[in-house]
């Protein structure tokens, strides 16, 4: 609220009556002032204070007394006395005892358990479901073909199954079914649609046939048939199951006794100090349990889908004697002493050292093994028996595990079956583990040029040649290669399909390589034809070419 207002009172001016009315209003309460003492009120009479005025302050050491009811104001002592101690508590109101619980009913006794009855016999088994698709069959890696070929080493075509598993370097058996000792052993060169094409490197049996097996294989000796396995002696029937017996019923459950009514409530006693507690009020007595009620019997089962029901065991029949055990077939005939001659050979295939001219051709190259060989010498005379070789008379071969191993030699074709040879007249002079690979021959070899000649049969391939000229006259070199993409260097029969050799070039007279030499391809025909130019002339070259 605002003090008593002071406006237009200064020394010297004129008392107004406005100027008493402020302080006597203020005093009478009529208006609404601050009234500030700065020195001491002395208050005679009695001082009352509006009850709506206090403000009240806990825990104060020195208090202000006030009637809340006359309005009265009192001053205590110095410092607070000390507070009375509280009244004490009304003594709570007695709690009303709680009623007695009703006695719980007598549990009812459980019905004995029934006896089991014997076991019903299981019901007849259902029909069996329906049997699922085959699953997606996989790759078959075996096929048939009736396509009439001849027991011939080389290139064989046959039309098969298609979606059969073969894939290009898989070693196969093609075998006769009229005679299992009619057979081609070799690899897959291509399998397209219903078309096989096989390199064949190793046969037995000779003729034309047209009931072939194929499937994979390796290249082992024959080995005998199985004895038969004798029969199993039959299994004893299976006795019938007895049935399940009937469930007993379940006793009945006696009922539950009724609940005891709870106790009225006390009244409550006056607040002062706390009372002790009274003591609870006795719990009733629990009820008897009542007995349970009966249960209900079970619904009978629903009658099981026709399964077959399992009888008991019977006890197991004797097993039958085990048939005798066939005889062992004839054990087929052993590879070369167990030795595995690798199909990559190097070779020195012409040596013009001695016409007196400083060149040679060696080759590097890859065909089949033919194995397991009969071979026997009479002198300088070696005979190779090979049934179906398909050589020609003038092709070479490398022969392993003869009187010599590791040989280049020329062969004559005496007949289908066999090849001569002339060789040292050194050591052994028969066996029947011999092996032969087919190799190529270097022919019209001079400073300008050679031609290299695949065999007749053998699907060969070349890999590297190595070629040492002797002096040139000119800077040229033609090399001539067959062309056949199964048996030489590549097809290199038109411009698109030629297989040119990368080529390096060193003159012997200093080792240095000759960089500037070049392999040039024809273009309108001799396709298997290349030339290499950049030769260093007047010096002796040599000359590598890799496939």
């Amino acid at each position: 609220m605002a003090q008593i207002s002071t406006s237009g009172i200064s020394s010297g001016s004129i008392i107004e009556p406005v100027h008493v009315l402020r302080p006597i209003n203020a005093l009478n309460g009529t208006g609404s002032f601050d009234i500030v003492v700065s020195g001491s009120l002395n208050v005679s009479g009695t001082m009352r204070i509006a009850t709506s005025s206090i403000i009240n302050v806990a825990n104060q050491a020195v208090i202000l007394a006030y009637n809340t009811s006359s309005g009265d104001i009192y001053t205590t002592n110095a410092t607070s006395g000390t507070s009375g101690t509280s009244g004490t508590s009304g003594t709570s109101g007695v709690n009303g005892a709680a009623g007695s619980s009703g006695t719980s009913g007598n549990t009812g006794t459980a019905g004995t358990s029934g006896t089991n009855g014997s076991s019903g016999s299981s019901g007849t088994s259902g029909t069996s479901g329906n049997t699922g698709t085959s699953g997606t069959s996989g790759f078959a890696y075996k096929g048939t073909s009736t396509t009439s070929t001849n027991i011939a080493v080389g290139a064989k075509t046959f039309t098969t199954q298609a979606n059969l598993g073969f894939t290009a370097g898989q070693g196969v058996q093609i075998v006769s079914d009229a005679d299992v000792n009619n057979k081609m052993l070799g690899s897959v060169t291509s399998y397209s649609s219903t078309t096989l094409v096989i390199s064949v490197t190793t046969i037995g049996g000779s003729g034309t046939f047209g009931d072939w097996t194929i499937s994979l294989s390796s290249q082992p000796g024959t080995s005998g048939t199985s004895g038969t396995s004798g029969t199993n002696g039959s299994s004893g029937t299976s006795g019938a199951t007895g049935g399940a017996g009937a469930a007993g019923t379940s006793g009945s459950s006696g009922s539950s006794g009724s609940s005891g009514s709870s106790g009225s409530s006390g009244t409550s006693g006056a607040d002062g100090t706390s009372g002790s507690s009274g003591s609870s009020g006795s719990s009733g007595t629990s009820g008897a349990d009542g007995a349970g009620g009966a249960a209900g019997t079970s619904g009978t089962s629903g009658t099981s889908g026709s399964s077959g029901s399992s009888g008991s065991s019977g006890t197991s029949g004797t097993n039958g004697t085990s048939g005798t055990n066939g005889s062992s077939g004839s054990s087929g005939t052993s590879g070369a002493d167990g030795a595995v001659y690798t199909p990559t050979i190097r070779y020195e295939a012409l040596d013009a050292g001695n016409s007196g001219v400083d060149g040679r051709v060696e080759i590097l190259s890859t065909g089949p093994v033919v194995g397991n060989l009969t071979w026997s010498r009479s002198t300088t005379t070696l005979t190779i028996t090979s049934t179906a070789h398909g050589l020609n008379t003038g092709d070479y071969i490398v022969i392993r595990n003869m009187n010599t191993d590791y040989t280049y030699l020329t062969v004559t074709a005496t007949d289908a079956n066999t090849l001569t040879c002339t060789v040292a007249n050194s050591g052994g002079t028969s066996g029947s583990a011999g092996a032969y690979i087919p190799a190529f021959k270097a022919s019209s070899f001079t400073e300008a040029g050679v031609t290299i000649t695949a065999p007749n049969a053998g699907n060969c391939q070349i890999n590297s040649i190595n070629i040492v000229t002797g002096s040139k006259s000119t800077s040229t070199f033609l090399l001539i290669l067959p062309a056949s993409i199964s048996n030489g260097a590549g097809a290199n029969s038109s411009l698109v399909n030629q297989n040119p050799p990368i080529s390096q070039a060193f003159k012997l007279s200093d080792g240095a390589q000759n960089t500037s030499a070049v392999v040039t391809l024809n273009t309108s025909s001799n396709f298997n034809r290349f030339s290499i130019s950049g030769l260093t002339t007047l010096v002796n070259n040599m000359i590598r070419v890799t496939f």
